[in-house]
């Protein structure tokens, strides 16, 4: 499963673009439409298409599937509703079909997983410790350190950079890294510190104490940034370590023990500090605005409104804001936003209808029962990101299925090019 054979120039390029490309997904590039990252690794994907032979994929005939009944789902929508936003659904279904190429071809033969982890762990870190400074530089100096370039054009997070005093100053301060948001940086932190705790092979083997240090501080930089997503994932991954070390290790006994020390003075902390209360209220708040309401409960009931034939075939791929933001199911928040966010969940069943939604559960089922240990972790933090974020449009998608795909039981389809 785990390719030996050294890595060439091109396979770290396209491994370090898949590794960093979440961090930059804030910026557009020579358009609008596409995003910095999308525009870096398209060269090489044509490249692999135009010269590899012969040419070899991984087959997910499962997720083609699904991408069909999503188009088939679509066009039937398109013909018999007119509010279906026809360009909203292509638009996002060329961009899946974009990411899935670069999932089955240069994601799967040029990924190196070592080097991936290697990069993922450094680059995690280094946003750790800037959010504690940008925490530290907040709370203490009242100043805002930079989460973005600058000089690069923006495309998500406009409005926060223009009026980060009062959003900050109204709603608490979350540091996020140099990612646009903190959820972002929350979902990259915990991939790596799924990393770190649980892959292991001849070429990456950190050391017990490496190992606990760097595992402490994403928990703590999780717990301070005030995402709601990031105590999701804190106690996902924990709970996935206590249950799978060894009870006869010392060492593994004496990291356990120190992670479920820190759990335990931080339990007590939180009842101390508003920023972590704050991330908790936001998923266990019924509100407008908190993430339990808006990234969990709001798409079920916004899929409960649905005439039933809708239910079935959903509202067309991708319209589940255009459908929102169309009925009087809009919220004053939602409004204000000129969007309605949602989850995976909300995304497909909403958009493709309970139809759509089997397809996609019986990708997610491929994989996890063709993985094992670190890969099937994998999958399932693609399931919890699924109740988060918008995991199919999301390039953090082709970071996970880059490590997946190093360890899924799973045939090739080879073409002579």
């Amino acid at each position: 499963m785990i390719s030996r054979i050294k890595m060439s120039t091109f396979d770290r390029l396209v491994t370090f673009i898949i590794i960093v490309g979440p961090m930059f997904t804030q910026y557009s590039s020579i358009s609008s439409v596409i995003l910095l990252p999308e525009l870096l690794i398209f060269p090489l994907l044509f490249y692999y298409f135009m010269r590899c032979k012969p040419l070899t994929i991984l087959n997910l005939n499962t997720y083609f599937r699904y991408y069909c009944v999503v188009l088939i789902l679509t066009l039937f929508i398109y013909f018999v509703d007119s509010d279906l936003n026809l360009s909203v659904s292509t638009f996002a279904f060329i961009r899946h079909i974009f990411y899935t190429l670069i999932i089955v071809s240069i994601g799967y033969k040029k990924f190196n997983i070592d080097y991936a982890a290697k990069t993922l762990i450094v680059i995690a870190l280094i946003n750790s410790l800037y959010g504690f400074i940008q925490y530290l530089a907040y709370n203490l100096l009242g100043l805002i350190l930079p989460w973005h370039f600058s000089f690069l054009p923006l495309k998500y997070g406009r409005s926060l950079v223009e009026n980060s005093n009062y959003l900050f100053s109204e709603f608490g301060y979350r540091f996020s890294g140099l990612f646009s948001e903190p959820a972002h940086f929350s979902q990259y932190v915990s991939i790596a510190l799924l990393v770190i705790l649980f892959y292991k092979s001849d070429k990456f083997k950190p050391n017990n104490v490496v190992k606990t240090i760097v595992s402490l501080i994403y928990i703590l930089s999780l717990l301070l940034n005030g995402s709601g997503t990031g105590f999701a994932m804190i106690v996902f991954v924990i709970g996935l370590y206590f249950i799978n070390s060894e009870r006869k290790n010392i060492k593994s006994l004496f990291s356990k023990g120190a992670l479920l020390s820190l759990g335990i003075l931080f339990v007590v902390y939180i009842t101390k500090n508003e920023i972590i209360n704050g991330g908790l209220d936001r998923i266990l708040s019924t509100s407008d605005v908190s993430s339990g309401n808006i990234r969990i409960f709001r798409p079920f009931y916004v899929f409960s409104t649905l005439p039933v034939l809708n239910r079935f075939i959903g509202v067309g791929y991708a319209n589940y804001s255009n459908y929102v933001m169309n009925s009087s199911l809009a919220t004053a928040y939602e409004l204000s936003n000129n969007r309605a966010w949602t989850n995976t969940i909300g995304y497909i069943l909403v958009g493709s209808g309970v139809v759509g939604f089997l397809f996609y559960i019986s990708f997610i089922l491929l994989l996890y029962r063709r993985t094992r240990n670190f890969y099937r972790y994998l999958v399932l933090l693609i399931l919890l990101f699924a109740l988060f974020t918008e995991v199919p449009l999301s390039f953090q998608f082709i970071t996970i299925m880059g490590f997946i795909n190093k360890g899924i039981f799973t045939k090739e389809i080879s073409f002579i090019n």
